[in-house]
């Protein structure tokens, strides 16, 4: 059994389970953890992203390459773990 199930089935037993029994609000962990952020949070995060651009002096497509969105993915994922 791998740590992450483990980890799920002790501090996250109720939610595995309706997972798993495809009773959950949720059906994919994704899409669980990658819930809408609220208006403010997001115009921060699209503030700070144009900023990022700009200084950096970055194409402004970047936002559309697979590997862009993936690492915004998982930043988001973190983000929203920690809090």
């Amino acid at each position: 059994m791998s740590n992450l199930k483990r980890h799920l089935k002790k501090q996250h037993g109720e939610e595995l389970s309706m997972l798993e029994n495809g009773n959950a609000k949720f059906k994919t962990m994704t899409s669980y953890l990658i819930q809408p952020l609220i208006a403010s949070r997001k115009a921060r995060l699209d503030s700070k992203l144009v900023a990022l651009i700009s200084v950096a002096n970055l194409p402004m497509n970047i936002v559309e390459r697979p590997s862009f969105r993936d690492f915004i993915e998982v930043f988001v994922c973190t983000i929203l773990s920690i809090k």
